[in-house]
């Protein structure tokens, strides 16, 4: 069980490995839903305008980038020293938010729009 009252390094380290292994999982399968929604209804990228498929795969990348930084924040520490790992891990986590936000305006936008 994870302590919420522990403020240790140590403590702030599992929560944040845990709490990355949660987003990894959550915007892998938002994503893969979502995803595979529009691909089997017969939407492909390619019938997008070059603007609108432009702005589409720079979302989609985005993704991908979040995706990473979750996967990163949720691997366990092996060698760095642990005030560096809880840094390293917290701006991870945080520009994964920020890159779903974005992707998931990214990817949905051209869809709407066009």
């Amino acid at each position: 069980m994870i302590d919420v009252h522990d403020e240790s390094p140590e403590a702030e380290l599992r929560r944040m490995v845990y709490a990355g292994a949660i987003w990894f999982a959550a915007v892998l399968l938002a994503g893969a839903v979502a995803f595979s929604g529009v691909l089997s209804s017969g939407w492909r990228p390619s019938e997008l305008a070059p603007a609108a498929g432009a702005v589409w795969w720079v979302g989609a990348t985005a993704w991908f980038g979040a995706l990473a930084c979750f996967g990163w924040s949720g691997c366990p520490t092996l060698g760095f020293p642990l005030r560096a790992a809880v840094k390293q891990k917290q701006i991870c986590s945080r520009v994964g938010v920020v890159l779903t936000i974005t992707a998931s305006i990214l990817t949905t936008l051209p869809l709407l729009i066009g």
